[in-house]
């Protein structure tokens, strides 16, 4: 469907008009002045292409870190490591879910672009810090080699997650600000 925000003019034709207007019915023809080509929007390209890549990525890479959580409970006492003390693992991962889900969600929805932004900013602190604890824990028990590969892979998981977060930020916050075609 055709929009446009051209005033439109009024055109009479005076020879096929009949003057007693008690008789027939007036006849206006509108017609536009000017015409304009469709423009692309950044923000429907940002919500067509980047949110259906990005939102999924973000749950897929959500799903292990809860799976890696899970496991840390079950092998772990409470009080282990500062990770399995404050569930690092499950929080990244149900918020990253989460955050996944909104971002796939902006598609139909296109209101939830700053909330989608909020949350997005809000994983980038939680895995910043999440990173810090898990460094912490690394450089504790640097010889106690029994967790360091599930301790390195959720490192691993937490810098793709930190990456999609700040990719998707970026591009969100540009679309707002109208930068992003130029």
């Amino acid at each position: 469907m055709a929009c446009s925000n051209v005033k439109m003019e009024i055109q009479e034709d005076d020879q096929h008009l009949c003057k007693d207007v008690e008789k027939l019915p007036r006849v206006v023809r509108y017609q536009a002045t000017k015409v304009e080509d469709d423009e692309k929007r950044a923000l429907h390209d940002l919500l067509q292409f980047q949110t259906s890549v990005v939102g999924p990525l973000q749950v897929v890479s959500g799903l292990p870190s809860v799976g890696i959580g899970l496991t840390r409970a079950i092998s772990q006492t409470i009080n282990h490591s500062l990770v399995t003390l404050f569930r690092v693992s499950h929080l990244t991962g149900m918020i990253f879910i989460f955050a996944g889900v909104v971002a796939s969600m902006l598609i139909r929805y296109p209101v939830l672009i700053t909330v989608c932004l909020a949350i997005n900013r809000a994983c980038i602190v939680l895995a910043i810090v999440a990173m810090g604890l898990i460094t912490a824990d690394l450089t504790q028990r640097a010889r106690e080699q029994k967790y360091l590969a599930l301790e390195l892979v959720e490192l691993g998981m937490l810098a793709i997650q930190l990456l999609l977060s700040v990719i998707l930020c970026v591009w969100i916050s540009n679309t707002k600000c109208g930068r992003l075609n130029e």
